[in-house]
């Protein structure tokens, strides 16, 4: 195992840094954090192994030492046998090589898909707490959920959710680049409306903007589909009631954005309450979808609430009911603005609500340094009544609970605006809203 480890350590160092096109992500502003590991969890297919390797680009245009640097990949055949024993042997490798010691503070060890050696958390804990070592750790939430991390490293790390791409990194991977002050035209003919829609209506997985033709990206998507369904639901929690699943995950899916009743859905489906409920932890813990409560200040009230469910990606809806239900767009659009503000990483904090009260709807309300910023999404407000209705519920949630921050978030709008303190801005403009806002 040690030579085996060796000859992947210096295959690594002499190998050209890996041409990949870059994220916006706010975790590679991370440069060193000596007493925590960084762990970045994500949905399948998310690009992780990229991300790894685009920080690793910009440490060495920081004229770090490629030899500072270890990274492993336990997917490599070569490490099929490699156990937790076999960490001292990699650990001890790497120093035999660099010359470094263990006291330089400018070493960072990337860890990829190590939640393929069993007990792992055990050894990063020891590197943690003995060495000034920057460790990078990487999985899929298949078989890494946060809960389990946390308790395997004893909170010895900073958990941070890598999702599919925000609308400006959309943009990036198609070659478009457009400043914020950027006013687009509402016609079709639009090439960057249409690479808008292309993003409303189908897909946010890096590899499937990279392919060519729509029968490959629809076939893609049906393959993650039913990937995250099987290998991260049905095996890992030993599902043997495949049949009744599916429907629930059809039933879920084809009306996300909506309030639903786990207790509704058991009677439909003809499953068990308690079923219903550990189905649904199943699919929240694999980034199938999201749930959100209803805003309350007391936490009993927001437990009680019923959940309204976001998809991990418009795709999943598009590709498997576009033909039954014609295309929605308000719903889709929804569910984009969700996707956006969660790929903020408010959600993991547990801040971002929807409310109902009186008739009157607020999509979002997102509770963040003790300040709320109400969210209202709407294809268009042509219609007044439209107009009046969105307005009327913002104000209403502006008397009650002092906001100050209060948006209509609009497809079709060309033009941001302010009137009568709200801030009517477009989609493109709501996501650099997000940006300068919640920095987190």
């Amino acid at each position: 195992m040690k030579e085996i480890l060796k000859e992947i350590i210096y295959s690594f160092w002499e190998s050209d840094n890996v041409e990949i096109i870059k994220r916006k992500n706010e975790v590679l502003n991370i440069w060193s954090w000596f007493n925590k590991a960084i762990t970045l969890i994500w949905p399948r297919r998310s690009w992780k192994t990229s991300l790894c390797f685009q920080k690793i680009n910009e440490l060495l245009e920081w004229w770090l030492n490629k030899k500072n640097i270890l990274y492993i990949n336990f997917e490599d055949e070569r490490l099929l046998s490699f156990n937790i024993n076999d960490f001292d042997i990699l650990f001890k490798s790497y120093f035999e090589l660099s010359w470094f010691s263990v006291k330089d503070e400018n070493i960072y060890f990337f860890f990829d898909e190590i939640q393929n050696i069993l007990n792992w958390e055990k050894f990063i804990t020891r590197l943690i707490n003995n060495f000034k070592i920057n460790v990078w750790v990487t999985g899929s939430s298949a078989k890494m959920l946060s809960k389990e991390i946390n308790t395997g490293l004893r909170w010895k790390n900073i958990i941070f959710e890598i999702l599919p791409l925000t609308f400006s990194e959309f943009l990036v991977f198609k070659w478009i680049e457009i400043n914020k002050d950027f006013i687009y035209s509402i016609d079709k003919t639009n090439f960057y409306k249409k690479n808008l829609v292309e993003f409303l209506k189908f897909w946010a997985f890096p590899e499937i903007i990279l392919q060519e033709t729509d029968l490959i990206k629809k076939s893609i998507v049906k393959n993650y589909y039913d990937l995250i369904f099987y290998r991260d639901i049905v095996d890992r929690y030993n599902v043997r009631d495949i049949s009744s699943l599916k429907r629930f995950r059809k039933f879920i899916t084809y009306n996300f954005t909506q309030k639903l009743s786990l207790k509704r859905i058991s009677d439909e489906l003809l499953i068990d309450y308690k079923t219903a409920l550990n189905w649904f932890d199943y699919f929240c813990d694999s980034y199938f979808w999201f749930a959100l409560k209803k805003f309350n200040f007391s936490i009993l009230e927001i437990e009680k609430s019923m959940s309204k469910f976001y998809l991990i990606d418009n795709s999943f809806f598009s590709v498997n009911f576009l033909s039954i239900n014609n295309l929605n767009y308000s719903t889709l659009f929804e569910n984009q603005v969700f996707l956006e503000i969660k790929k903020k990483w408010l959600i993991p904090w547990e801040n971002i609500f929807y409310y109902e009260e009186k008739g009157l709807e607020i999509d979002f309300i997102i509770f963040y340094q003790w300040e709320l910023t109400c969210v209202q999404v709407s294809y268009n407000i042509e219609n007044e009544k439209t107009k009046q209705r969105e307005i009327k519920s913002l104000n209403y949630v502006k008397e009650k609970y002092w906001v100050k921050n209060l948006l209509l978030v609009l497809w079709e709008e060309t033009k941001s605006y302010e009137e009568d303190n709200i801030k009517y801005l477009s989609f493109y403009d709501f996501t650099f809203y997000l940006s300068e806002k919640f920095k987190i």
